[in-house]
């Protein structure tokens, strides 16, 4: 992964700014004249559109000399009127100089007249607007007719702005950077101006795009940092310069994922990655026309959980894979391609607690903040003998785990498991400890603004006796869990069976060595009732009913 030294501490600042203001810690105006430092004095910035917006909403409280250098009609007014350049399509009219403070490189390859930057400018947002709205769909923010209005402009370590002004083609404007000189490196193949140049069309694109959907206003506008980064990545796979906060970066998931990603941010890309990833090219799209449809009470994770289970999936165990990915990233590769296409430039995510030894008796309090995970791994160097298994107790019924198993062949699996209201969560693994190098744990707190403590065992064990346990959960849609233990090695049939009897699905067929074994049961297809499930063993026979409610 490339590694870049400028970012190493750099935060949020313009996020973190509001947060203080918003709970009372600093005034608008502290706000203003700190906005102020990190644009002309301070680190580099991704974004300048909380800045901007927060000018916009707060101005009255703000003094005239400050308002003078930072709000955003301002930097557009000019004493002479700097030179223009349409854009291919038609679409974007680049505003530049080429003398003075904010003048562009001069460089013209072609020898057009144009500066080579201008040009640059106005094709990648060619590009971003032909891949955000022709391709994936989102809405136009541009006028039938107008062309969108983009300055060039030195402002100072911030890569762009988007601003809202209603005299403005779509209500909006974007501001970038005139030469990106000095500014973090990418990996864009033709160099880290073009790279930055392409990263910042397309997010600033994004925020127009969102302005267009819900007028930067709800709660979805928490994450809109967050899903600007995201169109960086989708538009130009190439440049990467979204690495630069991936690692020693504030609450990122993978230096600090006990720490909440709300609001989600630069950072948090990853995250967001996961659905695009996961579910396909249409998943944001269709989430954001749910937030589209009302954009004042319908929360962001609410859309998400609408579009997930729209896709008959589960938005819990979503939410814990998406961190399991972020477990299996690094060094922790894993060799079946499982997890994010780009997980080997990825860092390694923090581990709260490194288990190499199994006992019944192994246990410690942690806690995890509200929407926040806990890594946890057990690495075997030696083989253990016996069934996986673990105990987690905690606080709140909230604590989604996930379970990604490294076995000795090559292979990983994975299993999730939901929270109980009785704060006790039991899991019995498919897997024998001899058959794993290695089990990384994600323990994930699903409730926002909530934190949790709980504590775990990870053990070995052999039932002392065989057993099938009652379906969890029951009644259940469309799937639940049966777990049956076994005292010795025997031959196994686990079947399920309609109230008349008839046969519906075999599940297990076939010998098991001793251990717990947790099995899942999807009903999708069947029609609601009551099912019978039988265990058979050398031993005995065993029955349990479940209830399926559509």
């Amino acid at each position: 992964m490339q590694s870049s030294s400028i970012f190493a501490q750099q935060k949020s600042v313009f996020i973190e700014l509001k947060q203080q203001f918003d709970n009372g810690i600093i005034s608008a105006q502290d706000v203003a004249d700190k906005y102020l430092d990190t644009i002309y004095e301070g680190d580099f910035q991704k974004c300048g559109t909380p800045a901007s917006k927060f000018i916009d909403a707060h101005n009255a409280n703000i003094s005239a000399n400050t308002l003078s250098k930072l709000n955003p009609t301002v930097l557009r007014q000019r004493s002479f009127t700097p030179s223009t350049f349409i854009s291919a399509s038609g679409k974007f009219k680049i505003f530049f100089e080429t003398t003075g403070s904010h003048a562009v490189p001069l460089a013209d390859a072609n020898g057009n007249s144009i500066p080579d930057y201008v040009e640059w400018v106005a094709q990648a947002m060619d590009s971003s607007y032909n891949h955000t709205v022709l391709t994936l769909g989102f809405p136009d923010p541009i006028p039938q007719g107008a062309s969108y209005e983009v300055y060039l402009r030195n402002i100072g370590g911030v890569y762009g702005t988007t601003h809202q002004d209603q005299s403005s083609p779509g209500g909006t404007y974007i501001t970038i950077h005139k030469d990106f000189d000095g500014f973090p490196e990418n990996q864009d193949p033709d160099g880290n101006q073009r790279g930055s140049i392409r990263a910042t069309a397309a997010h600033e694109f994004k925020h127009a795009v969102q302005f267009k959907q819900n007028n930067w206003t709800g709660e979805a506008d928490r994450w809109a940092e967050m899903d600007a980064t995201l169109m960086e990545e989708i538009v130009y796979d190439d440049v990467n310069d979204y690495y630069n906060y991936l690692e020693g970066f504030q609450t990122s998931i993978f230096g600090y994922p006990e720490k909440s990603i709300i609001p989600g941010s630069y950072q948090h890309v990853t995250w967001a990655i996961y659905f695009y990833e996961r579910f396909g090219q249409d998943f944001w799209t269709k989430t954001w026309e749910r937030i589209e449809a009302a954009p004042q009470t319908f929360g962001f994770l609410s859309a998400i959980r609408q579009e997930i289970e729209s896709r008959g999936e589960s938005y819990e165990n979503s939410i814990a894979e998406n961190f399991l990915w972020h477990y299996a990233s690094g060094n922790r590769l894993s060799p079946t391609n499982y997890g994010f296409e780009e997980r080997l430039e990825y860092p390694e995510s923090y581990i709260r607690k490194k288990v190499s030894t199994l006992s019944d008796t192994l246990s410690t309090s942690l806690n995890v903040a509200g929407f926040a995970v806990d890594f946890l791994e057990v690495d075997l160097t030696e083989p253990r003998v016996g069934q996986v298994s673990a105990t987690f107790t905690y606080t709140n019924p909230n604590l989604q785990l996930a379970f990604l198993a490294y076995l000795r062949d090559g292979s990983t699996e994975y299993r999730t498991i939901s929270p109980k209201t009785t704060g006790t969560t039991n899991f019995y693994g498919p897997w024998n400890w001899e058959d794993i190098t290695r089990l990384g744990i994600a323990a994930v707190n699903l409730v926002p603004g909530k934190s949790t403590s709980y504590q775990y065992s990870v053990f070995a064990t052999i039932p002392e006796e065989t057993f099938l346990a009652q379906n969890y959960p029951n009644p259940f849609n469309p799937t639940t869990n049966i777990t049956f233990g076994l005292t010795e090695r025997q031959n196994v049939l686990l079947e399920v069976f309609d109230y008349t009897g008839r046969r519906i699905r075999t599940l297990v067929d076939g010998v098991r060595d001793p251990g717990s074994y947790f099995i899942n049961f999807d009903a999708t297809g069947l029609a609601s009732g009551i099912y019978l499930y039988r265990l058979k063993t050398d031993r005995g026979v065993y029955f349990n009913k479940m209830t399926l409610i559509k």
